[in-house]
């Protein structure tokens, strides 16, 4: 029982942390994937090791168990959960607002703040009309964050 919350609780971080790479899709940003492998391989060479692995379980076990008695209690699991969730979250807003802040004054103009929408607009208008309507949005509906990992032969809509 232990192995297996241990091995489902470092699957889920790095799963999670995989995920929000993969999510971030802007040509602008770097690799996180790529970062996320540099920072598990800890010996460099360029791929992650059976130990590498379990030594990041380890340590997730470690930060979990806040008590110190080497079991992980559910108020321990649902804290140390919470705790990732909101740091992923943290991590993500701090990500996205530096992206949108493209003179990097820790700060975002209202232009910045446009720019988003704009972008956005852009890639819905497909005829690049200046508007745009339910047959664009239809078509670009599913490419959004969430949607593009439904598509492909295997996701749940069969490739449509």
């Amino acid at each position: 029982m232990k192995r297996a919350l241990f091995a489902s609780l470092a699957l889920a971080g790095i799963i999670g942390t995989a995920s929000v790479a993969l999510a971030d899709n802007h040509s602008e940003r770097p690799n996180r994937w790529a970062e996320r492998l540099a920072e598990l391989d800890t010996d460099g060479d360029g791929a992650i090791s059976q130990s590498e692995a379990d030594a990041q379980q380890l340590d997730r076990f470690v930060q979990a168990d806040t008590d110190g008695d080497g079991t992980l209690s559910l108020e321990e699991s649902i804290a140390y959960e919470a705790a990732e969730r909101e740091r992923r979250r943290t991590e993500r807003q701090q990500k996205r607002f530096s992206w949108l802040d493209t003179d990097q004054d820790g700060t975002l103009s209202a232009e910045e703040f446009a720019a988003r929408n704009d972008r956005m607009f852009a890639r819905l208008d497909a005829n690049d009309d200046g508007f745009i309507t339910s047959e664009e949005a239809e078509a670009r509906r599913g490419e959004g964050r969430r949607g593009r990992w439904n598509r492909g032969p295997n996701g749940p809509r069969g490739g449509q």
